[in-house]
């Protein structure tokens, strides 16, 4: 997967893209720290957020929920081990 700057946008810009994918009823400065908390991993996808997502990069919700549930399992057996 390409990153956000290699797509051209900075974290700011894309979150300005999802926030027009609410059709502006979430504010930027929310819709930023939520990115950048998803990004950091100090918060898991929502299926909501897969969606805006989803509908900025013309992808589909079900890859981005895979990769967080892709993830959840790999954490999950990291602490078993």
């Amino acid at each position: 997967m390409k990153h956000l700057d290699e797509l051209g946008y900075s974290q700011a810009a894309f979150a300005e893209k999802l926030v027009e994918a609410t059709k502006n009823e979430t504010k930027k400065t929310t819709m930023q720290t939520k990115l950048n908390e998803v990004i950091s991993g100090k918060r898991a996808m929502s299926a909501d957020f897969a969606v805006l997502i989803s509908k900025v990069l013309k992808t589909h919700p079900k890859m981005w929920m895979n990769l967080q549930v892709q993830l959840d399992i790999w954490v999950a057996e990291m602490n078993v081990a």
